[in-house]
């Protein structure tokens, strides 16, 4: 049999259910021409949409649910708990289910609200960039340019995977194109040591000379004189095996051979002269004639990380056109001097790295005028580093840096320090406050006091959220005790008192939930914006002691 507590919160679970149904009627019957999507993502659009809107407005639907159940539906049965162990049995269990419900409610509000909120607001995305390679396709389509027309589909397609209109068109351009199977990766060769003394680097390059590896043997001999001008050896060292690289090009055999001799030794010039993108493209032609020479090899892979230390290649970021990403990253940082402004319209974390499109850094000193701008097309972010420099990984046509306008206090230019890692700039872009979780805006506050943030906005929303989960509670006490005294009435009369009255018990209980709601948001603004958090927390603490004591002493009365 089930208990009278038990019979109510079933009643409350229909009402839930019922007001769920009604919200995403209204979203998907009343709202059909407002979608702001795609018309094939407008379903899965109106999904979290109505889901957002249901859960922005649960705390009414609640309320209204505890007078209709408890005032209205039960009130018969309730008349007949006339022993007052009984009646506290039924409030014991009520107060256990609506203690629960505020810690459902919290994770629903904090939780899933933000989740479908982000969602609505990714679809929204995919639809403006769907569009931007749609209209790509049909510019390049008039100008008969079959290569871009095959990639804007290729990204259109991925965007909107469901329209087989242009799928079609994409597999009709795919056949009349030829199949490009990728290179599979060679046989790595060792590594070249790091971290070592200027002894252990002359010891290799004697090594090195011993086996007739002259290129080996220059490179450690160099190395070892860097590290310790002084050091004679390694100077006269490294003058022999330079003799010997010349030696080994005029004495090779062939015209060819000489022509690869000479080819890797002003490649290796590069090298040693920080020509590392010029190396690393020299090098990469050599192996490609000669891909199992030692030397061409190790300095390939030598030129490759000086390379990717500073840059990295346009074909990590050449497939993610069409992935979503976090949009409009904004963020300030103090300092000596003036004030950086980073603004990055896109975001890509994928499992290779992180990546932003349409990046720009301001600088601006400390009477407002404007320093530096950079302005690039792409960036990597690593270590706490913009870097926007991005060259082709094979095609030495492929380049982009950044456009300088005014001194720009970076050397390199293309190696913005942030001082934030991955996540936090993640945290920074996005959907707005309503798309935050508590958790998150708890992480804004905490920034580095050098990243410029409204932080005293931030922490009043983050007192008003806490403020709701609490009124959760105040306001289910309070219509408890209401609905549990208007009972009596409510039971003498017919169903026509709901029909009747139905809609003033609606209006009335969406009055008292927004001015309390609005009234206790209104209370600690007021309060941050006079005296700080130390009020506003005041405020806060006090005034939901007040109201959940004044809450619970009227159900407890209620029920006696």
């Amino acid at each position: 049999m089930v208990s009278p507590a038990g019979r109510i919160v079933r009643g409350l679970f229909v009402c839930y259910l019922i007001s769920f149904v009604l919200v995403m009627g209204w979203v998907y019957v009343m709202g059909k021409g407002e979608a702001p999507v795609h018309p094939l993502l407008a379903v899965p659009w109106r999904l979290y949409e109505g889901v957002a809107g249901w859960l922005r407005h649960f705390l009414f639907f609640h309320l209204l649910s505890v007078v209709l159940v408890v005032g209205f539906f039960s009130s018969r049965y309730l008349l007949i708990q006339q022993d007052v162990k009984d009646r506290f049995r039924i409030l014991q269990g009520l107060l256990i289910f609506v203690v629960v419900e505020a810690g459902v409610y919290l994770l629903l509000q904090e939780g899933v609200k933000p989740l479908v909120i982000r969602n609505a607001r990714h679809l929204e995305y995919r639809t403006r960039l769907a569009e931007e390679f749609l209209d790509l396709y049909e510019g390049a389509k008039e100008r008969g340019d079959e290569a871009t027309m095959l990639q804007a589909l290729r990204s259109y397609t991925r965007l909107i995977p469901s329209d087989e209109a242009y799928r079609e068109e994409l597999r009709t351009l795919e056949r009349g194109r030829p199949m490009v199977e990728e290179a599979g990766e060679e046989e790595g060769f060792p590594a070249v040591p790091r971290n070592l003394s200027a002894g252990e680097a002359l010891r290799l390059a004697e090594e090195a000379f011993q086996k007739e590896d002259a290129y080996t043997a220059y490179y450690y001999a160099r190395l070892a004189h860097t590290i310790e001008p002084s050091l004679v050896e390694a100077r006269r060292l490294q003058a022999k095996a330079w003799e010997a690289i010349l030696r080994e090009e005029e004495t090779a055999s062939s015209r060819k051979d000489k022509d690869f001799f000479a080819a890797k030794r002003q490649a290796y010039e590069r090298l040693m002269g920080g020509d590392y993108l010029g190396a690393y493209y020299a090098f990469m032609r050599l192996k490609e004639e000669r891909p199992r020479d030692a030397d061409v090899v190790r300095y390939y892979e030598e030129a490759r990380e000086r390379v990717e230390s500073y840059a990295f290649y346009y074909e990590e970021i050449a497939n993610l056109s069409d992935v979503g990403g976090i949009p409009r990253v904004f963020f300030a940082r103090r300092g000596d001097d003036r004030i950086d402004f980073f603004y990055l319209e896109r975001v890509i974390r994928v499992a290779e790295g992180t990546y932003g499109f349409g990046v720009e850094v301001t600088g601006v000193g400390g009477e407002g005028a404007l320093l530096y701008r950079l302005r690039a097309p792409y960036a990597k972010i690593e270590q706490g580093v913009l870097v926007l420099h991005c060259v082709g990984r094979s095609d030495r046509s492929v380049r982009f840096l950044p456009e300088e306008e005014g001194e720009v206090p970076y050397d390199p230019v293309f190696l913005v320090p942030v001082g934030l890692d991955v996540d936090q700039i993640l945290l920074l872009g996005g959907t707005g406050w309503e798309g935050r979780t508590l958790s998150e805006l708890f992480q804004l506050v905490w920034f580095p006091d050098r990243v410029l943030l409204p932080r005293g906005e931030i922490t009043t929303l983050i007192y008003i959220r806490i403020y709701r989960a609490l009124l959760f509670l105040i306001g289910s006490f309070l219509v408890l005790a209401l609905a549990w005294r208007g009972r009596y009435r409510a039971a003498r009369r017919s169903w026509g008192l709901l029909v009747v009255g139905g809609s003033l018990v609606a209006a009335a209980v969406w009055w008292v939930a927004d001015m309390m709601e609005k009234g206790g948001a209104r209370l600690i603004a007021a309060a941050m914006a006079l005296g700080g958090s130390g009020a506003a927390v005041a405020v806060l603490v006090v005034g939901s002691a007040v109201l959940l004591g004044l809450s619970l002493l009227l159900l407890v009365r209620a029920m006696q």
